[in-house]
């Protein structure tokens, strides 16, 4: 029970060829147009955190003993309780230092996974979060986190270079079912045997941040 749940954990959530089988992308110029548009956004970001501390806590339980008497004990159970949370965003001006598309066309499908890389030497973003988070603890523990991301980026798409040379078969719903059968290694082996992969990186110089601390 629980390997399979984490079997498909992985096949929909960890892996980008999943998300590449439903961004399917037909012709070079339509391929190329999606690639570029993310070039001229600044990134976006989002930081979240959320405060929490454990409280002990008791409640009385019956239970039978062995000489089937009704008895009561103490349970003492540890709880997590939340408290303060708070979430902030904006946008990273930035200048585009991205190296232009060159598709590779050599098998007629083609896999692109894309990544992004941020270069914060010049901004005041890193401090304005340890800031941002310092100035939201409110308690023992917290959750944090932050988010930076391309509006219109997609992290991985399946290039069809040229109409009608998919096989009918290469569609997320068909991802689905093999990886509901265990068969999802043999269903990317077959599609991957056919098509060409890529990775495609998007790189911002960042500057500062507008920031007004809390």
């Amino acid at each position: 029970g629980g390997a399979y749940i984490l079997y498909l954990v992985h096949s929909f959530c960890c892996t980008r060829f999943c998300s590449a089988v439903g961004n399917r992308i037909t012709g070079l110029d339509q391929v190329c147009s999606i690639l570029e548009q993310p070039r001229g956004e600044h990134p976006h970001f989002r930081w979240r955190i959320q405060c929490y501390h454990y409280e002990t806590r008791t409640r009385q339980e019956s239970y039978t003993d062995a000489n089937g008497n009704r008895k009561s004990r103490t349970v003492t159970e540890r709880h997590r309780v939340n408290t303060w949370s708070s979430h902030f965003g904006g946008v990273i001006p930035s200048i585009d230092a991205t190296r232009p598309f060159v598709p590779d066309t050599s098998a007629l499908l083609t896999e692109i996974d894309t990544q992004l890389d941020l270069d914060f030497t010049h901004s005041n973003y890193l401090n304005c979060y340890r800031h941002w988070l310092m100035a939201n603890r409110f308690d023992i523990h917290a959750d944090e986190s932050r988010t930076e991301f391309l509006p219109s980026r997609k992290e991985a798409i399946m290039a069809e270079w040229v109409a009608g040379v998919r096989p009918c078969w290469l569609r997320r719903t068909f991802y689905v079912l093999a990886t509901m059968f265990l068969c999802s290694l043999c269903f990317r082996l077959s599609v991957q045997s056919r098509s060409g992969y890529q990775q495609y990186t998007y790189r911002k110089r960042c500057y500062q941040i507008s920031y007004a601390p809390p």
